[in-house]
């Protein structure tokens, strides 16, 4: 037998005459895999050997059998995560991997991982009582390290992309219905966050990119917004009880977006511009300009549109609170803030604009999007048939009565 050593592949004859050429492949679902030819004669099969080598040596580990899943779990999340995504991203994948995936299969070799114990590992969190949506994410945690141990060749496949994820259910959206919007509008006259109330039910922002709007993103004289960042508050990592603001990638490429101002809201918003500059002056040497980490850097942000009466940006939870009050006073249902933005493309969808402008509107990246509100279009039209019915009932005129002679 001549041998090439590890993935190199050999060549030997065997006891019924034949030549057979042998490739190691690493491991496979826990076991060693080997791939073998056979030929007539020891050069057919060196041949097959020469032409094959290459390709299988693209798709074999390069890494020792001793590094574990957890070790290239720590590695994934340092190097790849928490420098290509945005820093709550991290933060969610940090906390599934140290929670839930270490403690179960970190200590598995990362060679040696197989669709089985993915599998099973997914089963038994279910189990546990974690939500499908919860499982659903460790499945893609699981997916994308893995991906990233495909392309530096340290596995020879993806199991957890072999393993089928959770089901689940879309989550029902929950609009204001046009009545519930027109009274909440009504309650919001002369609220302090009036201007941002009104940018959330006629624009369809994100909490987090409303509160990341600064002046520079509003041309009043033209009527457009620019929605740029996403304001997000951290942990500082030199001092853990100092918090950080951060303005980050809105969540997908097409929520970056240029929208046209309603009047109503660009009236909102001008008249928000003069109280703010009342509060600033009346502030006086207390206003702050807060530090923001912005693009890796830190920078003084002088012109965010909704602060606090001292300058500073809204607290989300503040922010809440408010809206909730405001519901209440309305007498309508309790809703979370993140409803002002399926009331958007709910009224934009009834009144008839095109799927196409809705979805720029409101930054989604699928047209497909506008299907979920389809049911709300319907409920609305048949009320809007029934109303009418009760009002020109009373006026039908009786069915005239025609003898045939």
């Amino acid at each position: 037998m001549s041998t090439r050593g590890r993935n190199g592949g050999s060549i030997f004859q065997r006891q019924d005459g034949r030549w057979a050429a042998m490739i190691d492949l690493g491991w496979v679902d826990g076991k060693r895999s080997r791939k073998s030819y056979y030929g007539g004669t020891r050069r057919a099969v060196q041949e097959q050997l020469t032409k094959i080598l290459p390709d299988t040596r693209r798709t074999l580990p390069t890494s020792t059998d001793e590094q574990s899943f957890g070790q290239h779990l720590t590695n994934w999340l340092e190097e790849v995560v928490k420098r290509t995504n945005r820093p709550s991203t991290y933060r969610s994948y940090e906390h599934l991997v140290r929670v839930h995936v270490q403690p179960a299969l970190g200590s598995i070799a990362l060679s040696k991982l197989t669709t089985q114990q993915v599998r099973s590992f997914l089963n038994q969190k279910q189990d546990s009582g974690l939500s499908s949506r919860t499982v659903q994410y460790l499945h893609a945690v699981l997916r994308k390290a893995l991906n990233v141990a495909l392309k530096d060749q340290t596995v020879i496949r993806n199991v957890a992309a072999l393993v089928e994820p959770p089901r689940v259910a879309g989550k029902e959206v929950e609009p204001l219905t046009p009545d519930e919007a027109r009274r909440f509008l009504s309650a919001i006259t002369g609220d302090r966050l009036e201007a941002l109330f009104t940018v959330a039910v006629s624009l369809g922002l994100r909490q987090g990119e409303a509160l990341a709007l600064r002046w520079r993103d509003i041309d009043l004289e033209t009527g457009r917004l620019r929605v740029r960042y996403a304001l997000q508050r951290f942990k500082s990592s030199a001092d853990q009880r100092v918090t950080e603001i951060h303005l980050v990638e809105p969540k997908t490429k097409s929520s970056r977006r240029t929208v046209d101002l309603p009047g109503v809201t660009a009236g909102a918003l001008a008249s928000h511009q003069m109280l703010q500059a009342q509060e600033r002056q009346l502030a006086a040497s207390r206003w702050a300009i807060p530090m923001v980490r912005c693009e890796g850097r830190r920078e003084a942000v002088d012109d965010f549109v909704f602060t606090t009466m001292i300058g500073t940006p809204l607290d989300s939870r503040n922010l809440t609170k408010r809206f909730q009050t405001l519901l209440r006073e309305s007498n309508i249902a309790r809703h979370r803030f993140h409803d002002l933005r399926h009331t958007a493309a709910t009224l934009l969808t009834v009144q008839g604009v095109h799927p196409k402008a809705i979805q720029s509107a409101l930054g989604w990246d699928q047209i497909a999007m506008v299907d979920r509100y389809a049911h709300f279009v319907d409920e609305m039209r048949k009320d809007a048939a029934v109303k009418m019915d009760a009002i020109l009932k009373p006026l039908a005129v009786k069915p005239v009565e025609i003898t045939v002679r």
